[in-house]
């Protein structure tokens, strides 16, 4: 009886997440998947399950990963509404220097509409960003950053859409100067 081949199971999910990533899930296919992998179709359903279950992983590790870049970001604000404008400029940061869309907004666009599983997965992420969001924003009114007058919930929802605005504007424009701008009336829209 052969035995399995080993690999770094986390590597070759990062792998997968890049191929994703650059392709888009639609056009990525499982001969794709094998030769970037240097896995053959097998072991890839043993290891990881079907494309699908396969992209839902790598998506799932992604989220983890920008999660943990936002709490970082909005552990460096001195104050509440500090947090939420350091999440904004790291994540325009992020834009102007990295050549590839999020892969949460990606996904949106490509899939959310599409598939059920991948949709479910994006709901609760954006769910759990807007709940950070509204956190901060009702800890920022709690101490006259932000006006009292609007809904904590309803400003982490347009936060959380304008993220996407961001990105949309990178894309479109290529222009960085445009791309601060558009983040600076996300903030400033919030402010008063």
């Amino acid at each position: 009886m052969a035995r399995p081949i080993e690999f770094d199971y986390n590597k070759k999910l990062n792998i997968a997440r890049e191929l994703f990533w650059e392709k888009g899930y639609s056009r990525t296919s499982m001969n794709d998947l094998e030769e970037r992998l240097q896995l053959n179709r097998s072991s890839i359903y043993r290891s990881f399950g079907n494309k699908q279950e396969l992209f839902i992983k790598c998506l799932q590790s992604y989220i983890s990963f920008k999660e943990d870049e936002y709490s970082l970001a909005a552990s460096k604000g001195k104050s509440p509404l500090n947090s939420v404008i350091a999440i904004i400029n790291d994540i325009e940061q992020n834009i102007i220097l990295d050549t590839k869309t999020c892969l949460s907004i990606y996904t949106t666009f490509e899939l959310g509409r599409l598939d059920v599983d991948v949709y479910k997965v994006l709901q609760k992420q954006s769910e759990k960003t807007v709940g950070l969001f509204e956190t901060l924003v009702e800890q920022a009114q709690k101490i006259g950053e932000i006006p009292k007058d609007k809904s904590p919930q309803d400003l982490a929802y347009y936060i959380v859409s304008c993220l996407a605005a961001i990105w949309h504007a990178d894309i479109l424009f290529k222009n960085s100067a445009i791309t601060k701008k558009v983040s600076k009336m996300i903030i400033d829209s919030i402010t008063k």
